[in-house]
């Protein structure tokens, strides 16, 4: 009895040394791609579709990401073509929204703006960026419930620099 006893302690043991040291349990970067837009993420990561967006990731750990694509035709009768800059764009959205009280800002070359919703009872923080491609502004929104977003609000800067346009 005894023995079995061991012999099931070392294999726990083994099993467990063996997954905590195996690679597919470690978060790694992982591009993302939707149309002619690229962005590193981790393989923490998966995709989704939801009408209105041109991606949507989501992790397990709750961050989201929301890509949203809107073209210089698209937004030509508004104001805003390929001669508007990204905080143009970025004050478009604002206004649109009637959010007054939200400024647009830019860190680290990020143009973005900030907010907070309530969706279904439950709170969430928006880092809210815009970035300019050769045909469309890109509304990229990374998200995370209010209590959780001061840990993530770096991580999301990181993601918003690595986006990428070919």
């Amino acid at each position: 009895m005894k023995r079995k006893f061991t012999l099931v302690l070392a294999a726990c043991l083994v099993l467990t040394a063996l997954l905590c040291g195996c690679s597919l349990f470690e978060e790694k970067a992982e591009v993302f791609t939707s149309g002619n837009m690229s962005i590193t993420l981790t393989n923490r990561f998966s995709e989704s579709d939801q009408e209105g967006c041109e991606a949507i990731y989501s992790s397990l750990e709750g961050k989201v990401v929301v890509v949203i694509k809107e073209t210089f035709d698209d937004l030509r009768d508004l104001g805003c073509d390929e001669s508007s800059t990204a905080s143009d764009y970025a004050r478009l959205v604002i206004d649109v929204h009637e959010m007054s009280d939200t400024a647009v800002k830019e860190k680290d070359g990020v143009t973005y703006y900030t907010y907070e919703s309530d969706v279904d009872g439950v709170s969430y923080s928006y880092l809210a960026t815009v970035h300019k491609s050769g045909d469309a502004f890109w509304l990229i929104q990374f998200a995370s419930t209010t209590e959780n977003y001061a840990k993530f609000e770096e991580t999301f800067f990181t993601y918003a620099k690595s986006v990428q346009f070919s």
